[in-house]
């Protein structure tokens, strides 16, 4: 720290750093094959709770009339491959214990963490001005995923600031305080994942999966205070003026993956089914019922089914509004949303007497709903609202009733609905009183001690919600049908299940691919309504402001010894909280 006189009285500088070195190790313990399973071999208890062992030749014996069969039936060489890339396991803390077991290490996790601020002060009588910035440098490298691997992600925290003021003291009674900020957050996740992935349930992933995303939230604030003292009178009028930008790079939701998981399998698994690779149809001894879950897992694995196909497509709405075209797999989506909010207050602290000080005033708050500037905002073409409580009520009838829904570009920013309407009448009052009683009686004063020596303070206030940012990233993300979607397909039969041919390898969908462009309003296909299964995020496009009510009040008493007695109650209620349905 640095600082002092640059002009005596007159101006003063200011210089700060911070920093931090953690060289510090996190433990990582993952799920990894044995040695019997990197050999082929497939173990389990069966229903007399004996441990039996596949070979690969008997495996081979259990796939008959396989029709994606690419690298022979039975074991698949390109899991092997997998297989025995991993580190060995040196516990049992996770794993069936035969095919699977643990493997604990510590990963090296540093972090390194930089703070700069500087100020300036200058005092010219009249007005004193004031402009400080501050600058974060921070990143954290996360535990990689097996030794002698790159960090998974590295964390960057490279926000900033500057502010602006100045205190301009027209008169003995008049005071004006002008504010002026730049704040922007600015945080990021860079992912060592690259490209899309084929993983198996009750491994770990080989490599290190996480994504990237980059969010930058610049803010302009501009706030203006003036106080007034007249007579018995302080009276206080403001504005705050805010301008957000909320931006975002991210590829989390760009690539394609596959898994091989049993629950997307005909009769959500393969032990005790009847079907291809279940021992006792073989005439193998039966799996037990409590080790069904880990042999599908293993045999999975080990003969490389890709049970199921995630597709990710992505659009980008076009200017007119009226196609969407497909973003190449692995795009960066980039989401550039905005809004204004603007408040104003007045208050009026009136001293009616030396011990009776009444405070009233209001704030009235204008929040514009965010939207996307660029036009890459979409969101159900019904009124969703009522959609979701004339599907409830049909359903205390007894009754489905789930009309198709429809999406299509929406926003300020085309001239179009937002995605909740901006509330207008935001006015939050605010009272309190503070009060010190003039005298006691011959009792407390023998008690207490000397006279004025209670106060008695009570305040009420009405506060609004600052929302919307975190519902507009959710829902563009996970919600926006034909902007960002998902679709998840899966094979028939076993014997027609896709085998794995490499960890960034996605198989064929049995599903058509998704289309070069659509046209809007959108609508999900019949086929995916009756055959597959959606789940569909909406945005209550009734949604308003949520507040609360706070209360509190207190009354204290100065005791005798120099001891002071206070009594308090604070109380909050809260309406038109944000819920999830």
């Amino acid at each position: 720290t640095l600082g002092g006189p640059i002009k005596k009285s007159r101006l003063f500088y200011f210089l700060n750093y911070e920093g931090q070195r953690t060289a510090e190790n996190q433990q990582q313990t993952l799920t990894v094959p044995t040695a019997s399973l990197r050999a082929g071999n497939v173990q389990y208890v069966d229903a007399n709770g004996n441990t039996d062992t596949l070979t690969p030749a008997q495996i081979a014996n259990m796939d008959p009339g396989c029709t994606a069969c690419t690298f022979g039936p039975g074991v698949n060489p390109n899991t092997l491959a997998v297989f025995n890339k991993y580190p060995l396991p040196n516990g049992q803390v996770f794993g069936d214990g035969l095919n699977t077991a643990s493997f604990t290490w510590s990963a090296p996790n540093p972090t390194v963490l930089n703070t700069y601020i500087a100020k300036i002060d200058y005092n010219m009588g009249a007005h004193s001005l004031f402009v400080r910035g501050n600058l974060q440098n921070d990143k954290t490298s996360g535990p990689p995923q097996f030794p002698g691997d790159p960090p998974s992600y590295l964390l960057t925290n490279n926000s900033k600031g500057i502010a602006a003021g100045d205190v301009w003291t027209l008169g003995t009674h008049l005071i004006n305080s002008f504010h002026y900020g730049y704040i922007r957050q600015g945080v990021g996740t860079i992912g060592a994942g690259n490209g899309p992935y084929v993983d198996f349930v009750g491994l770990s992933p080989l490599n290190a999966e996480n994504r990237t995303t980059i969010r930058d939230v610049p803010v302009h604030n501009f706030t203006d205070d003036l106080t007034w003292v007249k007579h018995d009178h302080t009276l206080q009028f403001g504005v705050n003026y805010r301008m957000i930008h909320n931006l975002s790079q991210s590829n989390a939701i760009s690539y394609s993956s596959a898994d091989g998981n049993f629950s997307y399998i005909s009769l959500s698994g393969i032990a005790n089914t009847g079907q291809n690779f279940d021992p006792g149809a073989f005439g193998y001894p039966k799996v037990a019922a409590s080790f069904a879950n880990s042999y599908n897992n293993a045999i999975i694995a080990d003969v490389g089914l890709v049970s199921d196909i995630n597709t990710a497509s992505n659009y980008a709405v076009s200017a007119d509004g009226k196609s969407g075209n497909l973003l190449p797999q692995g795009a960066m989506i980039d989401r550039n949303y905005k809004s204004n909010e603007f408040e104003y207050y007045l208050q009026d602290s009136w001293r009616i007497r030396p011990n009776l000080t009444i405070t009233f005033g209001i704030r009235h708050s204008f929040l514009q709903t965010p939207y996307e500037v660029n036009g890459q905002q979409v969101q159900p073409t019904t009124d969703w609202q009522n959609w979701f409580e004339e599907r409830g009520q049909f359903a205390t009838l007894g009754q489905s009733v789930q009309p198709l829904i429809s999406f299509g570009p929406s926003g300020q920013s085309r001239g179009l609905k937002p995605y909740w309407p901006m509330q207008k009448n935001n006015i939050a009052p605010r009272f309190a009183i503070a009060y010190s009683p003039s005298g006691s009686n011959g009792f407390t004063h023998a008690l207490f001690g000397s006279k004025n020596s209670s106060s008695i303070r009570a305040g009420f206030g009405m506060y609004y919600d600052h929302f919307g940012q975190g519902i507009v990233n959710s829902f563009s993300q996970l919600g926006s049908f034909s902007l960002s979607t998902t679709s998840t397909s899966a094979f028939p039969t076993v014997g027609s299940i896709a085998r794995y041919s490499g960890i960034n390898d996605i198989p064929a969908s049995p599903a058509p691919p998704p289309a070069a462009s659509i046209s809007y309003p959108n609508q999900p296909s019949g086929n995916a309504q009756t055959v597959g299964f959606q789940n569909v995020l909406g945005v209550d496009d009734h949604l308003k402001t949520p507040y609360a009510y706070d209360f509190n009040s207190s009354i204290d008493r100065q005791l005798r010894g120099g001891f002071t007695l206070e009594v308090a109650y604070v109380g909050r209620l809260g309406r038109r909280l944000l819920q999830q349905y």
